[in-house]
């Protein structure tokens, strides 16, 4: 399947305390993910980290399947997280752009009706983003920091950032962003995949052919 998905948590912009009563975690983790958090206790992960670096690993899987299946719809307790490595913090950066992914990332296999996904994440003290691709090792993805966070001016300089390195590895592309009818945005007359995120004071992109 040729697709991408990615998605970014600004940590400055979460409540700790909202994210670590049981009403609202019940809705993005299963009983067997809250296990899984165990193991990484020793590795200071403050649990409200956790349920949303599972949660980014779910919409970017979600977003990746999203556009072949239109019809999908958002529920995190369906998309189970069964393996996860130990996190290793990235040092942050103001902006990131990279082809692939070293060994800074954190890796993750989620389920969802009986298929296995593998998803990428990188965990930094002030956002987690979240990555998944049909080839990583063909995939360009950005991170930036941005200082308005309202939802208009992400919006815009979430494409801006992509387009800036679309036409560095593509000069003669006429890089033209349009809206899918079910939400996902496109590149259109190209074969390109491309998926967007943002939250508070952070952006990301990804994309591949």
């Amino acid at each position: 399947m040729i697709s991408i998905g990615n998605d970014i948590v600004d940590l400055k912009h979460i409540d700790k305390q909202r994210t670590c009563d049981r009403r609202f975690f019940s809705k993005i983790l299963s009983p067997q993910e809250e296990l899984l958090f165990s193991g990484f206790q020793s590795a200071q992960l403050p649990f409200e980290v956790f349920v949303w670096l599972l949660w980014s690993a779910k919409e970017s899987v979600y977003k990746f399947l999203k556009r072949h299946q239109p019809g999908l719809v958002f529920s995190p307790v369906k998309f189970q997280v069964v393996d996860i490595s130990t996190p290793l913090f990235a040092s942050a950066h103001k902006q990131e752009t990279a082809l692939g992914f070293d060994e800074r990332v954190l890796n993750m296999e989620l389920l969802f009706a009986e298929q296995q996904y593998h998803v990428k994440s990188v965990v930094t003290p002030p956002y987690i983003a979240s990555f998944i691709s049909a080839d990583f090792n063909k995939s360009y993805w950005g991170i930036r920091h941005v200082e308005n966070p309202d939802p208009e001016s992400l919006s815009a300089a979430v494409r801006l950032f992509a387009k800036e390195r679309l036409v560095q590895l593509y000069p003669d592309l006429k890089v033209d962003f349009k809206k899918h009818d079910t939400g996902y945005p496109f590149i259109e007359s190209t074969s390109l995949c491309i998926s967007f995120s943002h939250h508070g004071n952070w952006v990301s992109y990804a994309f591949t052919q």
